[in-house]
């Protein structure tokens, strides 16, 4: 064979070794094999894969949201000027004077109060929307004023004395935790563990308002146990996933990654162009694989008992850095896949609230009871109150006139600033500090 033509064939063969070392670089994962994975963890592919109840008229809450949103675009519906009232962590900590601006901040505003109460009432909140990236969820920020207004209203109760009506109307503040849970996308779990925290800390001033009050501390626990959160970490990245994938549908050039990564104070939409097959074929099918391999990696490390779920999670994200490095079929996945862990890190704190807020419960009821505080939780306690972040019970001691309960998150590899924000954030101490 003459030279010039093992030259030819020596090229051609570096070059379609190179090109296939090319697109399995820039196709790591086979599509229809990830789409299957993703079937097997739970993940909607299609709008069509979900299955949302919608509930009767009746009972949707709904309306009233729309209401207070509407109040807030006419009369400046803004809590910022309650939250000015009570600087405070502990609303227990208010005094006469601070008591009397909030009841007088509450009392100026009953067409306020009529809507959240009318919203509490009712078991369900549903609002139907496109299951894609410019989806907007006005009525998640009234749930979490509809909470704050709860808890203004029943740590007033208890400082009039009103015990019994103001663990019963505490108890409505977890109605607009359950409400955001019912939309299943990251955001709503938020929101629902934030309205959570806010009545839970209700509960807090209402026990410390109170002092150690057995029966006011056996109604709060009461109402605690009876409430249900009924969230689904697994099901809101289930869908979470489904929104990345309808972006991607939607996209028609690379013009369209580059509106949906830049901060945008408007929704994202795409430009509408018309799809080259080529565009799909080279980017968005071997980029839908990559982002379903990777979501389904996250959605099963969210599935692993609490105490490790965190680590599970932030271990898969770091994993994802190191594989993509700068191949362009990862760039909608670094897009779309927004710190997991941190929402997952979220669900842990609200657990560990849940569980202090029971401990103070059970301590001040056993020291109505008994005159003295109980020497270790578990004397108080029907069951082990559990730390969710070591899956051992919560520490407790007694400090002074009163106690410290707290759990122990892992504070390894963070700054003392941030260490000191996680202990604060979970401990819990009787006489309240400001």
């Amino acid at each position: 064979m003459q030279r010039w033509k093992i030259v030819l064939l020596s090229l051609l063969a570096i070059l379609l070794l190179a090109v296939i070392g090319l697109v399995r670089w820039m196709r790591p994962y086979d599509l229809e094999t990830e789409r299957n994975a993703a079937r097997a963890a739970g993940i909607p592919l299609t709008d069509a894969d979900l299955h949302i109840p919608v509930p009767p008229a009746s009972e949707n809450a709904a309306s009233e949201y729309k209401g207070m949103i509407a109040l807030e675009e006419r009369r400046r519906f803004d809590t910022r000027s309650f939250d000015a009232a009570t600087k405070s962590t502990s609303l227990a900590l208010m005094d006469d004077r601070q008591a009397r601006a909030l009841k007088a901040l509450l009392e100026s505003r009953p067409d306020v109060g009529r809507l959240v109460h009318a919203a509490a009432a009712k078991p369900h909140a549903y609002f139907p929307h496109e299951w894609n990236m410019d989806a907007l969820f006005p009525q998640f920020a009234q749930m979490r004023e509809g909470a704050k207004w709860i808890r203004w209203e029943s740590v007033l109760m208890a400082r009039e004395g009103r015990y019994a009506d103001a663990v019963r109307n505490q108890a409505l503040g977890f109605r607009f935790a359950a409400h955001a849970a019912e939309e299943p996308i990251l955001i709503g779990h938020l929101v629902s563990i934030a309205c959570d925290g806010l009545t839970l800390s209700g509960f807090q001033d209402i026990l410390a308002v109170a002092g150690p009050n057995a029966s006011v501390a056996s109604a709060v626990r009461r109402e605690i146990d009876a409430y249900d959160p009924h969230r689904d970490l697994l099901q809101c990245l289930r869908c979470e996933t489904l929104y990345g994938l309808n972006a991607m549908r939607q996209m028609t050039s690379a013009a369209d990654i580059r509106a949906l990564s830049a901060p945008a104070p408007a929704p994202w939409k795409p430009a509408g162009r018309k799809r080259s097959n080529g565009f799909q074929w080279l980017f968005l099918d071997p980029s839908e694989a990559v982002y379903l391999h990777w979501m389904t990696r996250i959605v099963l490390a969210a599935g692993t008992p609490a105490s490790g779920r965190e680590a599970a999670v932030a271990a898969v994200q770091a994993e994802i850095e190191q594989s993509g490095g700068k191949r362009p079929t990862y760039m909608m996945t670094y897009i779309l896949t927004p710190v997991f862990a941190g929402a997952i890190g979220s669900e842990t704190r609200s657990m560990a609230r849940r569980a202090l807020t029971l401990g103070m419960a059970d301590v001040m009821a056993y020291r109505g009871t008994h005159g003295r505080w109980p020497e270790t939780l578990a004397a108080a306690s029907r069951s082990p109150l559990m730390d969710p972040y070591t899956g051992k019970p919560l520490e407790y001691r007694l400090d002074g006139a009163g106690f410290v309960l707290s759990a122990q998150p892992n504070v390894a590899g963070e700054d003392a600033k941030t260490v000191a924000k996680m202990r604060r954030a979970n401990t819990l101490r009787y006489p309240p500090q400001p």
